[in-house]
């Protein structure tokens, strides 16, 4: 109750809330991608049991955020708690709670580690400072020693991204997700390219 008081489902967004993998539409490139989450969504019990999430990793609007967002709805239809929290959104509420606005650095980084499914979209976005990494970092052992499933979406190249989180939080996403790349086309791209 206390995790659904600080990330409601509503934080998906309008755009993406309907975000199914039976609506996903798949292409080229794609696959690898799409069968991984929604085999991950369908075994969330036995990932409960390993802690093992995911890390997708490719261009941006290629299709990453509809397939977090649909494991995010699966689970949540299993009765699971889940939160998907974009990452520099998550950065502009954790400076905020400096203003009194309500909620406690506390409780967002509790709830963030807490929850059985957290799901931190597009790493790579936001201005990342050793706090940030601090932070960060704090969240994932959390949920690392308590074997809970983690899954991150990045437009970053693995080199890129492991410049951008530092080595010890880079570190602790290779031990805690499986990586995949989803090197399917921008969906963007593809709709001005019908034009």
């Amino acid at each position: 109750e206390k995790i659904q008081k600080l990330f409601s489902c509503a934080n998906i967004g309008k755009r993406f809330i309907n975000c199914s993998f039976k609506n996903f539409q798949k292409r080229i490139g794609v696959e690898k991608a799409f069968n991984a989450t929604l085999d991950f969504a369908k075994n969330f019990k036995q990932k409960q049991e390993t802690g093992e999430g995911i890390l997708l990793y490719g261009g941006s609007g290629n299709g990453k955020t509809h397939l977090v967002v649909a494991i995010v709805r699966e689970v949540v239809k299993q009765g699971y708690s889940a939160i998907f929290q974009p990452a520099a959104e998550l950065q502009y509420r954790l400076n905020a709670t400096y203003n009194d606005n309500g909620e406690s650095e506390a409780e967002i980084m509790n709830g963030l580690i807490e929850s059985n499914l957290t799901v931190i979209d597009d790493l790579g976005k936001g201005k990342w400072s050793e706090k940030v990494e601090e932070r960060f970092y704090v969240i994932l052992d959390g949920r690392y020693r308590e074997m809970r499933p983690t899954v991150i979406t990045t437009n970053l190249k693995l080199s890129e991204l492991e410049k951008y989180v530092g080595n010890a939080v880079f570190d602790r996403l290779k031990e805690m997700c499986v990586f995949i790349l989803n090197n399917a086309k921008s969906y963007r791209a593809l709709k001005i390219e019908e034009v």
